[in-house]
């Protein structure tokens, strides 16, 4: 367990049905050890989605499956390289390719739906990927432009009445399972190579520190093509647990809520940013009473968030908090319940994690005295292997240890403080922020950016929003002569960058602000306001009372102003977060339900009136008595 030297903070307690994980299975392999997994609880659900639910038997023999069907690839390939790239979704699909792939002995890319043909092109390339699984749905959606691999293996039924025994190869914790694609300053992705001790080391801190055992039921919120969705799918699969997929972007958190409860969810992970609407969606009657551990981390936690876990949930329910990189994996955690008060520093990242070593560094390397912010730096041998052919870039991040051979050090660029052994999170040394979960290099959007037609110089900046959550503001210089589109501009890195990578405002200026050094004054850039962007769209007033009411609650959301009733709502630097932010107020005023897809097909304050309409003529078809929901806000569990 973490060492507890305060009483502010606790820990999770032990359960008597945990199975056996030993210190030495975290240098056997991920095969190994879920095979040893299989031979226990072969009977017990591994998998469940709404569509299909694997034993952990059953799981290994269609793996199995898969695995034997690559080994056949690629015996028939001239070049050996082992790279799969893996497209199918946010359901058990993908975890079945994924543990295929490592029972082959290949290292797998997660490519996630909706990403943009030039980005799935290069992730592809630049992995190296021999071989494409997916399923026919999903091969049904790829651009027609994306050149695949020669090989896909086609995955779409998972059950089977034939026995696929295991694959005979010999493994051990340093083969590298997966390459996990972040944002990169030179403006591509960059891949950071993951091996299977950090997966196993992973799957043991989920033993030890949140006691994950045969009876958890885990929701994988967080997108598989996330580095901690990999943690917590493999800290579930090698504990015993049972994992159920749940696709936010799709489904949304208005179905989260009540999904929860249905499923008995025992543990799931949250973005703060996704925690702070949740709870507004939670049913009044509920706390979760099976729920145990509520995982957040991946952006900053404020103290406003520990006061809504203790409203919204049971005193049963665990709050983990913690934090880490890519490279590094998680490095800090801690726990508290309902009762517990935080330390006077504020939210802490935590404790160190078993294994890695935590050191502050200033300017010239050296450690600083405890209470003070410098950088964090990481030590340990279950760091990643380093960055996917940038041997350069990987030389120069991950230092080797003379006392060590087995160590390194990692300077993650995050600025930190340890007080009493407890780690504080300070912010960020560079041009790298994290929006809704994600990292985000500006260095990377601004590259793309100066590719847009007209424009002479941009930058990229991060800036809080209306509801003081992060968001990407580019600013433009247009060139001579050039009367800008930012329509256009936005469509042009639409088709470039995923989503959460497209700035959510754009501000046009004459010329930047300089210092009297001559470099653009970041500082003194201007706030983007609350009007309305420079968008192709032509502003439409409202014509009805109805949407009257639905733009002003636009207003409210977006906090920009005036909407016109066709204005596109990604065009205002909507997203899925803030969707469901509006879905829940009509809800609640109209008494209707709009699923996240259909908002988005629906995209305009003309469109949502018009479905309104015919949503509320056919309820009261069915019952003409019926009345709008009225749900209070908040509520507070005593």
């Amino acid at each position: 367990m973490l060492p507890n030297t305060t009483s502010l903070l606790a820990q999770v307690p032990r359960t008597s049905n945990q199975l056996p994980f030993d210190r030495v299975d975290l240098f056997k392999s991920i095969p190994e050890r879920f095979e040893s997994i299989v031979l226990q609880i072969p009977d017990q659900i591994a998998l469940e989605d709404d569509d299909n639910q694997l034993t952990f038997l059953e799981l290994n023999n269609i793996a199995n499956k898969v695995a034997q069907q690559i080994l056949a690839v690629q015996a028939q390939q001239s070049d050996q390289e082992h790279g799969v790239a893996i497209f199918l979704g946010q359901n058990i699909k993908t975890v079945v390719a994924m543990l295929g792939v490592l029972k082959a002995g290949g290292l797998f890319t997660i490519i996630l739906p909706d990403l943009p043909p030039e980005r799935f092109s290069f992730l592809l390339r630049d992995s190296r990927a021999q071989i494409l699984i997916t399923d026919s749905h999903h091969l049904q959606s790829i651009d027609p432009s994306i050149k695949l691999p020669s090989d896909l293996i086609v995955l779409d039924e998972i059950h089977t009445a034939e026995i696929y025994p295991n694959v005979e190869i010999e493994l051990d914790a340093s083969n590298v399972s997966n390459l996990i694609y972040t944002s990169g300053s030179t403006g591509k992705p960059k891949g950071v190579i993951i091996q299977q001790r950090n997966l196993l080391h992973a799957a043991w801190r989920c033993w030890q520190n949140y006691s994950l055992n045969p009876a958890d039921r885990v929701a994988m919120t967080f997108s598989f093509g996330f580095g901690g969705a990999m943690l917590y799918t493999f800290g579930t699969l090698l504990t015993g647990g049972t994992i159920f997929p749940f696709d936010i972007k799709a489904q949304g958190l208005t179905k989260l809520a009540s999904w929860l409860q249905e499923k008995k969810i025992t543990f799931f992970q949250i973005f703060p940013t996704s925690l702070r609407q949740l709870v507004q969606l939670l049913p009044e009657e509920e706390n979760y009473p099976h729920l145990r551990l509520v995982l957040t981390g991946g952006e900053p936690i404020r103290t406003t968030d520990i006061q809504l876990f203790r409203d919204y949930f049971s005193n049963d329910t665990y709050l983990r908090m913690g934090g880490g990189t890519t490279e590094a994996l998680v490095i800090a955690e801690c726990f508290i319940t309902r009762s517990q008060q935080l330390p006077e520093l504020g939210v802490p990242m935590g404790y160190r994690i078993p294994d890695k070593e935590i050191s502050i560094w200033d300017e010239n390397q050296q450690e600083v005295p405890a209470g003070e912010v410098g950088e964090i730096v990481v030590k340990s041998q279950f760091l990643a292997a380093g960055y996917w052919g940038h041997p350069e870039l990987t030389a120069e991040s991950f230092i080797p240890e003379s006392e060590d051979q087995a160590a390194k050090l990692y300077r993650t660029g995050d600025l930190g403080l340890m007080q009493d052994g407890v780690l504080y999170h300070r912010g960020r040394s560079d041009h790298q922020i994290k929006v809704r979960g994600y990292r985000v290099e500006m260095g990377e959007v601004e590259t793309i950016l100066l590719e847009c037609d007209g424009i002479s110089t941009g930058v990229v900046i991060g800036r809080a929003n209306a509801q003081d959550e992060m968001e990407l503001v580019a600013y433009i210089v247009p060139a001579k002569g050039e009367n800008l589109s930012i329509t256009k501009i936005r469509n042009q890195i639409a088709q470039k960058l995923p989503a959460y990578m497209i700035p959510a405002r754009f501000v046009i200026l004459k010329e930047f602000p300089v210092t009297t050094a001559g470099k653009i004054s970041y500082t003194e850039l201007p706030d983007p306001g609350t009007e309305r962007p420079q968008i192709d769209t032509p502003l439409k007033e409202p014509e009805t009372a109805l949407e009257a009411e639905i733009a002003q609650i636009w207003v409210a959301v977006l906090g920009i102003s005036p909407i016109g009733v066709i204005d596109h709502f990604l065009e205002l630097g909507g997203h899925s977060l803030l969707a469901t932010q509006i879905i829940n107020r009509l809800q609640e005023k109209y008494g209707i339900e709009i699923p996240l897809a259909r908002f988005f097909e629906l995209k305009t304050v003309a469109g949502l009136a018009a479905e309104i309409i015919t949503l509320q003529s056919d309820i009261s078809k069915q019952n003409p008595k019926i009345l709008p929901v009225n749900r209070a806000k908040y509520r507070v569990n005593t």
